[in-house]
């Protein structure tokens, strides 16, 4: 895969639905030189949105874009590829976990990995898609990519929805704050307290001088019980959430195209980091065109080491319990 001057990258998503339509719109807007490709069974609607989304070019700054009506066969000019398709029945359950939906989405993860590798694909491939931890190991092991070159969008929408809410509450700019969620995205992810600060400031520092606030902990606990749970109440709400996803799949794409090292919480395969070895999990990494060129290893503290290691144990007990068929058998060893 390799850049080349004065003409725009290739991307293809697959999955015109709420979130892969957004990210095309915001990926345009944000006036990144793109041709964008998108596939989806339902052809009629792809032709919609493509015509729709090509009025929006004569506003943009950019003159190397473009927007078509892709197949498999596009995919091997492709620099990423972006999956935020969905198996049309997926739905949170009753217990509003995101790993309820693994069942739903590997198999139609799996033939989608599979068109895209038998199409010569020699990129990054992004996924977005839930359960997406678990998801973008499916991907990782059916297409034979080095792990390296197979990202999740990981805990990276946690981050900035923390951020967001932190810098409402506190009323700083979220600019200036910097801290991640780490381990699942979902409800065994946690917060990184311990390194998380406001304009270089530790948190608690910043608290303690800056405002009024007596009790930390109960202030944590909101914020770590509104993040848990904000994904899914938007979902029940408006049947999808797209805005803030999109926008992180922007971050994702334009730190990985030009090649700026922005070191991002992502779902990334661990290989003895943090103690946890095998599973694919939210955790920061420097990216670039090859994809993941470091992770980066915090010094957290023992309650967070702790909570990081049993989130991967939750995420490698739902990947082993995966229905072994013939697609699948190679995702245990």
């Amino acid at each position: 895969m390799s850049k080349t001057k004065n003409k725009a990258d290739n991307i293809i998503i697959i999955g015109d639905g709420a979130v892969g339509s957004t990210f095309a719109y915001t990926l345009l807007r944000e006036n990144i030189s793109v041709s964008i490709g998108i596939i989806d069974p339902s052809q009629k609607k792809v032709a919609a949105d493509v015509e729709d989304l090509c009025h929006t070019l004569p506003f943009t700054k950019c003159c190397h874009q473009s927007v078509y009506i892709a197949d498999y066969s596009d995919v091997k000019e492709a620099d990423l590829v972006v999956i935020t398709a969905n198996a049309p029945q997926a739905k949170f359950g009753e217990d509003k976990d995101r790993l309820g939906l693994l069942q739903q989405n590997v198999r139609m993860m799996t033939q989608i990995t599979t068109d895209i590798m038998r199409n010569g694909f020699d990129g990054v491939i992004l996924v977005v898609s839930n359960p997406v931890d678990a998801l973008t190991q499916v991907v990782q092991r059916v297409s034979g990519l080095l792990t390296s070159r197979v990202i999740g969008t990981g805990t990276l929408l946690d981050t900035i929805r923390l951020h967001a809410l932190i810098a409402n509450k506190l009323r700083v700019n979220p600019n200036d704050i910097k801290g991640f969620i780490l381990g699942e995205h979902g409800n065994s992810g946690f917060i990184n307290w311990s390194h998380l600060t406001i304009g270089s400031i530790p948190i608690l520092v910043w608290l303690e001088k800056y405002t009024s606030y007596d009790c930390y902990q109960q202030l944590f606990q909101e914020l770590e019980e509104y993040v848990r749970k904000i994904g899914v109440d938007i979902f029940a709400d408006k049947g999808n959430t797209s805005y803030g996803i999109a926008s992180c799949l922007v971050m994702i794409t334009e730190t990985i195209l030009s090649e700026n090292n922005r070191i991002l919480p992502v779902s990334v395969y661990l290989t003895g980091e943090y103690g946890i070895d095998g599973v694919y999990i939210g955790a920061p990494v420097r990216l670039n065109r090859q994809g993941i060129s470091q992770i980066i290893e915090i010094d957290l503290n023992e309650s967070e080491l702790a909570a990081f290691q049993k989130s991967a144990e939750i995420l490698q007990a739902n990947i082993l319990a995966l229905e072994l068929t013939d697609e699948l058998a190679l995702l245990v060893e």
